[in-house]
C-alpha cells in the first residue's frame, strides 16, 4: 500500500507556523464588525428614547461625571439615570441587546488574526513603573488596568470583554482601521438607564443563553426583577432628596460666594 500524501488529524507531523500578518484586515470582516457596532448604537438610542424620553436621555446620559467610573465614588447611584418602564417589560430587550454585544465580540475576533485575538484574551499584562530614575517591571490584571485608565460605561459587557475590546482597538488603530476602532470605542462608552441593574443581571447570567454550559442562574428571575424594581424606586427618591438639597444650598448662596466659586 502506498503511503498517503496527506496527514491524518491525529498525526504528530511537523506543521509550519502561520503566515505572517500583512497589515491589512479582511474588508468583509471589518465591514461586518462595523455594522454590528452601528446596530448596537441604534438599539441603545431606541431603548433610551423609550425608557427616558429623547431630550431627557440625551441630557442625563451626557452629564454623568466621569469620576463615577474612574474613582468609584460612593455617590455613583445618585448619577445613574433611572427609567420608568418596568424591568419585567424590558427584560427581553436586555437579552436581545446583550446578544448584539456578543455578536460584536465575535465579529471583532473574526477581524483580528488568531495571534492578535489571543493577545486580547490575556488576563495579565506587563508594564514599566517609572519612579524618578527607578524603572520597575510590574504585572497587572488587564481588566482592572483598563477600568482604571480607560473605564467603560456599557453595562452589557463584562470587564474581561471590555479588556478584550480595548486591546483589539489598539491593534485596529495601529493598522489604520480607525473607523472600526472609533465605533467600538463609542459602544464601550454607551449606556442605558439603570445601568447598575442591567450589569448585575449580566453578571448573574440572566442575560445570556446558558444552554450547554455549566453555569446556573443566581436566583429566580422574578425575584431578582422585583428586588431591582424596589431598588429603582428607592434610588429615585434618594436622587430627588439629593437634588432638592443641592437646590436649597444654591438658593442660600450669596453673589459673593458664587463669584468665589468661579
Amino acid at each position: 500500500m502506498q503511503p498517503s500524501p496527506f496527514s491524518a488529524p491525529h498525526s504528530l507531523s511537523y506543521s509550519e507556523p502561520p503566515l505572517p500578518f500583512t497589515g491589512s484586515y479582511n474588508y468583509a470582516n471589518v465591514k461586518s464588525a462595523l455594522a454590528c457596532a452601528e446596530h448596537i448604537d441604534e438599539e441603545l438610542d431606541m431603548l433610551n428614547y423609550c425608557d427616558l424620553g429623547t431630550c431627557v436621555a440625551a441630557d442625563q446620559l451626557q452629564k454623568r461625571p466621569p469620576s463615577i467610573y474612574y474613582c468609584q465614588e460612593d455617590s455613583y447611584t445618585l448619577h445613574v439615570p433611572r427609567g420608568h418602564i418596568p424591568f419585567k417589560d424590558l427584560y427581553s430587550d436586555y437579552r436581545r441587546i446583550r446578544r448584539l454585544h456578543t455578536d460584536l465580540l465575535q465579529a471583532t475576533h473574526a477581524v483580528l488574526t488568531p495571534q492578535q485575538s489571543l493577545e486580547c484574551q490575556q488576563e495579565t499584562i506587563y508594564a514599566i513603573l517609572v519612579e524618578g530614575t527607578l524603572n520597575t517591571s510590574v504585572r497587572l490584571i488587564c481588566s482592572a488596568f483598563y477600568q482604571q485608565c480607560a473605564p467603560a460605561a456599557n453595562p452589557f459587557f463584562t470587564n474581561d470583554e471590555i479588556a478584550y475590546l480595548r486591546t483589539a482597538v489598539g491593534f485596529l488603530r495601529f493598522y489604520f482601521e480607525t473607523s472600526l476602532a472609533n465605533a467600538i470605542d463609542l459602544v464601550l462608552q454607551r449606556t442605558v438607564a439603570d445601568e447598575d441593574v442591567v450589569h448585575s443581571l449580566l453578571l448573574d447570567f440572566h442575560l445570556d443563553d446558558l444552554a450547554g454550559t455549566c453555569r446556573t442562574l443566581a436566583g429566580r428571575l422574578e425575584s431578582v426583577l422585583a428586588i431591582a424594581e424596589q431598588f429603582r424606586h428607592l434610588q429615585i427618591e434618594e436622587q430627588r432628596r439629593h437634588h432638592a438639597a443641592v437646590g436649597l444650598i444654591k438658593m442660600h448662596e450669596t453673589p459673593n460666594e458664587e463669584l468665589g466659586r468661579c
